[in-house]
């Protein structure tokens, strides 16, 4: 067992006394076909209203179904450096709620952080790196499996006793992790396993939806194969083959959104059919995609190697010539989180500079404004809440809030 150690440095905050709207408890009723992209097929994404003035973003790409579609509004003009806190190791992409920021860092632990402060409320010890997930009532972290954790003080509820979960979602009450080879169901309320799938190789990342889980795996180097288990039952549904290069990080996520899986096959943009497994080349480019595809409004973003970002149509296939993105904005390496209408581009410009954060209007591709950080490692998230981007600086460790 890992030895654990919390430490509480400042008062919870009295805002999130009282907070009554638990972001794992809200689940959508449309069906699959009535989700255009807009909204998440996930569902757990918590009230806007009552999570506080910044919003939330309760795990990593915000959704369970890894849309990383938000209606958080952003920045409306170039923002600025509002504080930073730095780490003893490198810190994972943030998820936030209730006006506070949860970060696992290199060093084992995890840390809630003031937002508006930037001030450390608690660390918990875990000996695990992971991005958490959150509810209003729960942080989730990987450690003794999944462990649940109070959001006032960091205080240990229940751990589920597995080996370390990573790829932390949440949906219907239930939080999902997976290891090598297993995808688990954790009740979010006892922390009893209520689901175990075991899938054909290493798992890289999955996605759910209303019904279904879909697990990437890695069969070997570029391939992989996309299996489909049912959420009820975690019967074996399907399964699909594609193949991908990994030029930029975040590009083994992928999204579900209209009961379609959206990724990328080498060259080919493909979407497949979530009750079937029936596939289909909506695109084909002359380029790799180089990081996972981001989608809304039926509008599928695809970041090209060589500094191109091409705005699909998802039923018809064909390029919205409308859309135009500047190729002098720089390489893309990390997928385009799309919140209130507007894309989140990290882009370079060369080896001797740092990476620059765009806002672009995700109707016209018409640049919002643009932020020259200080990263000079890999580029993450970034995590989208309101009129504030928050995003980690691995080199650095650092975590940063843009405002």
């Amino acid at each position: 067992m890992v030895d654990r150690q919390i430490s509480t440095r400042r008062r919870w905050l009295t805002a999130c006394v009282g907070a009554t709207a638990g972001v794992a408890t809200l689940a959508g009723c449309a069906s699959d076909t009535e989700n255009d992209g807009s909204e998440a097929d996930g569902g757990e994404t918590g009230s806007e209203e009552t999570a506080s003035e910044y919003g939330s973003w309760p795990m990593a790409h915000y959704d369970a179904a890894n849309t990383a579609v938000a209606p958080n509004s952003g920045p409306d003009s170039k923002p600025e450096e509002e504080w930073s806190i730095k780490f003893e190791g490198e810190p994972t992409t943030p998820v936030a709620s209730n006006g506070v920021a949860y970060v696992g860092v290199r060093d084992d632990s995890y840390y809630a952080v003031d937002i508006s402060e930037g001030e450390t409320i608690w660390n918990y010890q875990t000996g695990e790196f992971e991005t958490p997930a959150i509810s209003d009532t729960q942080v989730f972290v990987s450690g003794e499996g999944i462990e649940a954790l109070k959001p006032g003080n960091g205080d240990q509820i229940w751990a589920s006793g597995h080996e370390p979960l990573s790829n932390l979602r949440i949906k219907q009450g239930v939080v999902y992790g997976s290891s090598d080879r297993h995808v688990y169901g954790v009740n979010t309320g006892s922390g009893e396993e209520v689901q175990s799938i075991e899938v054909s190789s290493s798992i890289v990342s999955f996605s759910i939806d209303r019904n279904r889980i879909y697990i990437k795996t890695q069969q070997n180097k570029k391939n992989y194969q996309i299996e489909c288990y049912s959420m009820e039952s975690g019967n074996f549904m399907w399964d699909y083959e594609i193949q991908q290069s990994n030029w930029g990080h975040g590009g083994l996520k992928f999204p579900v959104t209209n009961g379609r899986v959206i990724t990328r096959d080498q060259k080919a943009l493909t979407t497949i059919d979530g009750e079937t497994g029936e596939g289909r080349i909506i695109n084909e480019f002359e380029l790799n995609l180089t990081v996972s595809v981001s989608v809304a409004d039926s509008v599928v973003y695809c970041p090209l190697l060589i500094n191109e970002l091409p705005a699909v149509d998802m039923e018809s296939g064909e390029r919205i010539s409308d859309w135009e993105w500047d190729p002098l904005a720089g390489r893309i390496n990390w997928r385009t989180p799309i919140a209130d209408s507007t894309l989140y581009v990290w882009a370079s410009r060369g080896v001797s500079s740092g990476f620059v954060l765009i806002a672009v209007d995700s109707k016209t591709g018409n640049q919002k404004w643009e932020y020259e950080s200080q990263l000079t490692g890999n580029p993450a998230g970034p995590t989208i809440l309101k009129d504030m981007v928050l995003f980690p600086d691995d080199y650095g460790d650092r975590l940063v809030a843009i405002k």
